[in-house]
């Protein structure tokens, strides 16, 4: 299990035309694959948020709403060398809704292959 916090003082940014991103937060847990007979094989699931500061949401009246996502996991061990992971991300509320698109869901799925010698 993790959870995770961080802060950054709204009135520290790099340019005066940059405004932050002040608090962000994830939370995750990982399951080993014993409960279904698969002991090298894991499954993880992990849900995050970033919440922009008051300073963001007033410049040129940005909505700055919460972004928040989801991921999910899970790694197959084939044997001592080689593994998949399959992975699945969804965001809500990408940009806190101020993305030029406008898109209310993003997903992006990926495949990591990892081998070992």
């Amino acid at each position: 299990m993790f959870l995770r916090y961080g802060w950054q003082n709204p009135k520290v940014y790099l340019n005066g035309e940059d405004f932050s991103l002040e608090h962000a937060f994830s939370v995750g847990i990982e399951f080993s694959g014993r409960a279904w007979a698969r002991n090298d094989d894991t499954f993880a699931i992990g849900l995050s948020g970033i919440i922009p500061s008051r300073e963001y949401r007033k410049y040129l009246g940005r909505r700055g709403k919460s972004e928040k996502h989801i991921e999910i996991c899970y790694n197959f061990r084939i044997n001592e060398h080689f593994s998949l992971s399959p992975d699945l991300q969804i965001i809500w509320s990408p940009y806190g809704n101020d993305s030029v698109k406008g898109n209310d869901v993003i997903v992006v799925s990926g495949l990591r292959i990892q081998t070992e010698f």
